[in-house]
């Protein structure tokens, strides 16, 4: 509750992700003096939820959220080094980079989504939005008009609106600059997409059901399957064909490292093939 209450934390765009991982956490252990946690408990809630069925990214993001409290508990002197050191001790069940995925919307697919007579005018916002500017999903959910300038074509993030807390700027280009003019401004709530007048919380079982009648695979657990976070892979892969420089590209969509970026660029068979033709080039001398 004293994490929860902080003014920078309230802030954030992932807030209400947040609350919801510590509602998991409390009902395991809230009625417990934080000092008497031990690893094995916090191994043993790892295992409760691996055989509920969740996966293992969720539930190392779960204890991840544990981590950040705890550290942010020991730098206000609300716990001891012991107890931090008890946290941080727990390991990630993946591998770094092991839930990394290859896959990338192909301009088709892109358009069919976009163009599809169920696609409703606020989804096709929400999908061209992440298309377009590579932003995060609950970036794009909480954006509200004061932060798209059309004018210049600019949307701008301040640090409580990113998930790295650090503020960055998302150029528009033609295409997007085309449908969000298209999309009504509310006079009662600042959010750009909005449901019956109301901010929309998710988009998962409208996104999962638009795929399905476009016939666009769906899903981490299909052979092929795209989710809405593949959105910005692409993004970031369609950047670096373009010739966008690496920095460039981290600015606009907030990777703060190296890895994360390449982690989110894909190398496909035309890349691969690129490479042959130039090597071809080189070696005749041309």
């Amino acid at each position: 509750e004293w994490y929860l209450d902080i003014e920078e934390v309230k802030g954030k765009a992932s807030y209400r992700q947040m609350g919801y991982r510590v509602k998991l956490l409390n009902k395991e252990m809230g009625d417990r003096i934080v000092t008497h946690i031990l690893p094995v408990d916090l191994q043993n809630y790892r295992e409760k939820r691996k055989k509920k069925g969740v996966s293992l990214a969720t539930i190392d993001d779960e204890i991840t959220q544990a981590k950040m409290i705890v550290k942010k508990a020991w730098e206000n002197k609300k716990v001891s080094a012991n107890t931090l050191h008890t946290f941080l001790s727990i390991k990630n069940l993946l591998k770094s980079n092991a839930n990394a995925r290859d896959e990338i919307y192909t301009k088709e697919q892109f358009e069919k989504l976009i163009n599809h007579k169920h696609c409703s005018q606020y989804l096709k916002g929400i999908l061209a939005t992440a298309f377009y500017t590579g932003m995060r999903k609950s970036e794009i959910l909480n954006l509200t008009r004061d932060k798209i300038d059309l004018n210049n074509r600019r949307i701008k993030l301040e640090a409580i609106d990113t998930k790295t807390g650090e503020p960055r700027t998302c150029p528009i280009c033609d295409e997007l600059y085309r449908i969000l003019k298209k999309i009504p401004t509310a006079l009662l709530d600042p959010h750009v997409f909005l449901y019956n007048g109301k901010p929309i919380k998710d988009i998962k079982t409208t996104f999962k059901t638009l795929c399905e009648k476009a016939k666009v695979p769906y899903g981490r657990k299909v052979k092929g399957g795209l989710t809405f976070h593949d959105l910005r892979h692409t993004f970031n892969t369609n950047m670096r064909k373009a010739g966008v420089d690496k920095e460039t590209i981290k600015a606009i969509t907030g990777h703060n490292t190296d890895s994360m970026f390449t982690r989110y660029n894909k190398i496909d068979r035309d890349d691969i093939d690129q490479a042959v033709e130039k090597l071809e080039v080189f070696l005749n001398g041309n």
